[in-house]
């Protein structure tokens, strides 16, 4: 049975909807229900009226977060560091407006919860706080680093420092962070060692024997790894160019070996008498470069 094919469906140009000054215009005096993306940010004036143009909810720092980016003072806002101390005395001002003690805050201007929750790589607040040495440390970096070098998980961490009311770093911030901090502090104890600040310490010092014997082991490891994929690859590359040859990576190793030492058998090609079973093998492989090369040349099926 012959199945019919639909009729085409005829698109006429003058049937198209054209967007006109009027359609702009109702939209305008009738706007519709769109939200940002972010709850203090304000809706439009020119589509939205009233009360709708207002923000759900306000900033919690308005020296952060400016809502209205024209009433904001000036771009020094947005560079100041966490630990600079226009940015403490800002956050301090802000959590505490009218002056009150309040003896759950820090003395040290520390942002409140609200401000310091961070739910990426950079903190809030503009620029992330920087790295430093250990005795420089504020108590939350301090305390993320010794609980790495406890060999405790982001997960943990991330759980502990949020029960106890600290920066809310999430579980990539933390480990991105720990990574930051080691790195910093093995160049600074490298420099420190070159003026004599640092020293080796006896437990140290004793397991550098063991830790030389371990890297060499894991190096010889890779090493013969690496020697071992050179091979495959010089026996991937044989194959290429001649398809019946399959040899493995080792027995490439030792011909190669026997061609540079002079003690590899003549090619069957290159002998003036072989033996017969030299020339059955000889004519095998030419029988067999031949089907090959024919079957290269042939018509393929199209897929």
């Amino acid at each position: 049975m012959v199945r019919r094919r639909p009729p085409k469906k005829e698109i006429h140009l003058a049937n198209r909807v054209k967007i006109n000054d009027e359609m702009i215009i109702q939209c305008r005096q009738n706007p519709r229900f769109m939200p940002p993306y972010f709850s203090h940010e304000r809706l439009s004036d020119t589509l939205y009226q009233g009360d709708l143009t207002l923000a759900v909810v306000d900033c919690l720092n308005n020296k952060v977060i400016p809502c209205d980016t024209k009433t904001a003072d000036s771009d020094e806002e947005w560079n100041l560091e966490d630990n600079s101390p226009e940015f403490m005395s800002s956050n301090a001002e802000n959590a505490n407006p009218d002056g009150i003690n309040n003896s759950t805050t820090s003395t040290t201007g520390r942002p409140q919860i609200g401000e310091r929750v961070v739910v990426g790589c950079t903190p809030v607040g503009g620029k992330g706080k920087r790295v430093c040495a250990v005795e420089e440390m504020d108590e939350d970096d301090r305390l993320l680093f010794h609980l790495k070098l406890a060999k405790w998980t982001e997960r943990e961490i991330h759980k502990k420092f949020g029960s106890e009311n600290r920066i809310n770093y999430s579980t990539k911030t933390i480990g991105t962070r720990f990574s930051r901090m080691r790195r910093f502090i093995t160049q600074d104890n490298d420099k420190r060692l070159v003026k004599g600040d640092a020293v080796w310490f006896e437990s140290e010092e004793s397991l550098l024997p063991k830790a030389y014997a371990f890297a060499t082991t894991e190096i010889n490891k890779e090493r013969r790894s690496l020697e071992k994929r050179k091979w495959d690859l010089v026996a991937e590359y044989i194959q290429r160019y001649e398809p019946v040859a399959m040899y493995s990576g080792e027995a490439c190793r030792k011909h190669y070996e026997e061609l540079r030492s002079g003690t590899a058998p003549m090619v069957p090609e290159k002998q003036k008498h072989p033996d017969l079973k030299t020339a059955r093998l000889l004519a095998t492989r030419k029988k067999q470069a031949a089907y090959i090369n024919r079957l290269q040349k042939a018509d393929r099926p199209k897929v």
